[in-house]
């Protein structure tokens, strides 16, 4: 739309609704801007190759529900070039569902948090994959869902879960390949951890979960290969365990099954 280079910043009025597709592309002398809480949806490649560090948005509430703010349409990647060079991001309060790639190889993103208050419900596919700028993330207590190779091999050191955690599902490969995790406890209300969830987090040495878990489900490899980890209590909750679970956990020395009874499953080559 603009595609000036000499446009150093840009206000936005209070009256804007939806920032059409490319709407700042080719800006390059942008560095910061303020989303006012009028909008409703910012477009594909809406600040392709700007150099934006801080993107913000209105302290007042705004009024996204259902989809993100940012769109991606089409499962097209469109969002890497909104954030590519952010270097922070404060997720709205009102925000419930952040689509898939949102975050996908934005190398600078150092910070995201979560507005006070949020009612976010799920954290979709490919999320931060591969942002290796994001060493710590809490994940707010209204969160359900962590997708898909959400985190995967993003340089995440540290994730924790804000106090009354409602997270249910830690979908296949949600935290794989995160290699500078060394623990991690897992809230009381999840029900599945997926298939290859900590797959190959090598320095994954202390998982713990809650005395009233109710986690049914662990899937294949979810825990595989990792080789720093050395003893497993599994919540007695657990209905099913999946194929090689513990494949490549070269340093475990000890995993309880509290109460294992008939009908319940335990995969084949465990270990």
């Amino acid at each position: 739309m603009f595609e000036n280079i000499e446009i150093e910043k840009i206000i936005i009025p209070k009256s804007i609704k939806n920032i059409g597709d490319s709407a700042f592309s080719g800006c390059k002398n942008i560095t910061e801007i303020e989303i006012p809480v009028s909008v409703e949806e910012i477009g594909c490649d809406t600040f392709a190759c700007c150099n934006i560090y801080r993107l913000s948005f209105s302290r007042e509430s705004p009024k996204f529900t259902v989809v993100d703010p940012f769109i991606v349409r089409n499962d097209s990647m469109c969002a890497i070039c909104v954030f590519r060079d952010s270097q922070e991001l404060e997720i709205p309060a009102s925000i419930e569902e952040i689509d898939k790639k949102c975050f996908d190889g934005c190398s600078s993103l150092s910070r995201v948090t979560f507005a006070t208050g949020s009612v976010l419900k799920r954290i979709g596919n490919v999320l931060f994959s591969r942002s290796h700028g994001i060493r710590e993330i809490q994940i707010p207590a209204s969160v359900q869902e962590i997708g898909d190779l959400c985190f995967y091999q993003s340089s995440l050191s540290r994730i924790t879960f804000a106090s009354g955690s409602t997270l249910k599902f830690m979908r296949y490969a949600a935290f794989s390949s995160c290699k500078e995790l060394k623990e991690i406890e897992i809230p009381a209300s999840v029900r599945e951890i997926g298939n290859g969830c900590f797959h190959d987090c090598y320095s994954l040495s202390r998982i713990t979960f809650a005395s009233e878990s109710v986690l049914k489900f662990i899937g294949q490899w979810a825990f595989g290969s990792c080789k720093e980890l050395k003893e497993l209590d599994i919540p007695v909750s657990v209905q099913e365990i999946g194929d090689r679970c513990f494949h490549g956990c070269n340093s475990l020395s000890r995993v309880t099954f509290a109460s294992w009874s008939i009908g319940k499953r335990m995969g084949d080559e465990l270990f």
